[in-house]
């Protein structure tokens, strides 16, 4: 235990960015990470600006050499949220690892969407992952799912599929796919999800990975999902089902990145006519990374959301039209300061334009502060 205490107060003292090893032996090794990452936000013409500090976050990784090519891993991870909820887990598996077979995982953990279509992305608040993902099934972190990864080369290999139903998030909290659940409460000739629960019964996801020797990352890779209701009786009915495929890229020369993201998905309800969506979305950005440390950045969205079910397409409801048919187009610019490698600041606005079939258009100017410190 004093070791353990030792270690961690050199880590809150030297504000180290790399996780801090906090036990070690010939076999096996503990390891203790964590952010702090702080947020002001504000929507122009809104009465006050929002400050927060969600999605920091504190682990731990855990390793054990059972031979010269096999090693067992887990993580556990708490992430903080600025709601109800607070502190909960997102991050909770174990695994093998072989230098050879691959890594094979089991557990809660982000699904490699959110990992894939990330890492290529420019920008903190408003374009990138944080409103492309957002409009995906499973790119959340799941529970009771089983993931394999393997690098061939320049090339990895990855595919996962849950083993048992997720019938709540990490939160605890009852699942909720807004698009289209919200879109069958609102018909008025539809009465199936009035007091639903909604449960993600399948999902799977595979692609692959190629990171070349001259600067080229290209990552491909497609999902679906099987939705179910979870009635009072215990039984249980279809609600619909999901399809989606992704395209991340960016390629690096001396200090310029460049990136662009690319989506389709198909969210079907059980009867079509009832829903029936499409959505699409690209994204392109580029960041020039000074040797000082500033790295200004650029990135442009947009979404584009379709409807062809029957009874939503012809409903009169305002909510439901709400939904369907819009586009989302999403300029933003910034500016990134990394002083030291545990410590980063910045600053970006954005633009948001929204154009509705049914309804009114809206046009958003919004900023944001932001600062993270990792050790």
């Amino acid at each position: 235990m004093k070791k353990l205490a030792l270690a961690l107060a050199v880590a809150a003292i030297s504000g180290q960015a790399a996780a801090v090893e906090v036990y070690s032996d010939d076999n096996s090794s503990v390891e203790v990470y964590g952010q702090l990452r702080t947020r002001l936000q504000k929507t122009r013409n809104d009465d006050a600006a929002k400050f927060d500090v969600a999605n920091s976050r504190i682990g731990t990784i855990g390793t054990y050499n059972l031979s010269d090519d096999l090693t067992a891993k887990g993580q556990f991870q708490l992430k903080y949220s600025d709601d109800a909820t607070n502190f909960f887990s997102d991050a909770m598996w174990v695994g093998l690892q072989s230098k050879t077979m691959g890594q094979l995982r089991l557990g809660t953990m982000w699904t490699q969407w959110d990992a894939q279509m990330g890492k290529h992305s420019n920008g903190y608040a408003f374009t990138g992952s944080s409103s492309m993902l957002s409009t995906n099934y499973g790119t959340v972190a799941m529970k009771n799912l089983l993931s394999y990864d393997i690098t061939l080369g320049q090339v990895s290999l990855f595919a996962e599929y849950m083993i048992a139903p997720m019938e709540s998030d990490v939160k605890g909290e009852n699942m909720s796919f807004a698009a289209m659940t919200d879109s069958l409460k609102n018909l008025e000739d539809d009465d199936t999800l009035k007091a639903q629960n909604i449960a993600i019964d399948k999902f799977y996801t595979y692609g692959a990975t190629w990171n070349s020797d001259f600067g080229l990352s290209v990552s491909l890779l497609h999902g679906g999902t099987d939705l179910k209701e979870k009635r009072a009786d215990n039984t249980d009915t279809a609600v619909g089902t999901t399809d989606s495929t992704g395209l991340s890229m960016s390629y690096a020369i001396r200090n310029l990145t460049v990136g662009a993201q690319a989506f389709r998905t198909n969210a079907q309800a059980t009867n079509k006519a009832n829903f029936d969506q499409t959505k699409t979305g690209y994204g392109i950005g580029g960041k020039y990374s000074f040797d000082n440390g500033v790295s200004p950045y650029y990135a442009f969205d947009q979404i584009q959301e379709d409807s062809k079910g029957t009874n939503l397409a012809n409903a009169t409801n305002a909510n439901a039209a709400g939904v369907i048919d819009s586009r989302t187009r999403t300029h933003a610019m910034g500016v990134e300061f990394k002083p030291s490698a545990s410590f980063r600041t910045w600053a970006e606005v954005g633009r948001e334009k929204k154009t509705h079939k049914f309804d009114n258009n809206t046009t958003a100017t919004k900023w944001a502060l932001g600062a993270r410190y990792y050790f």
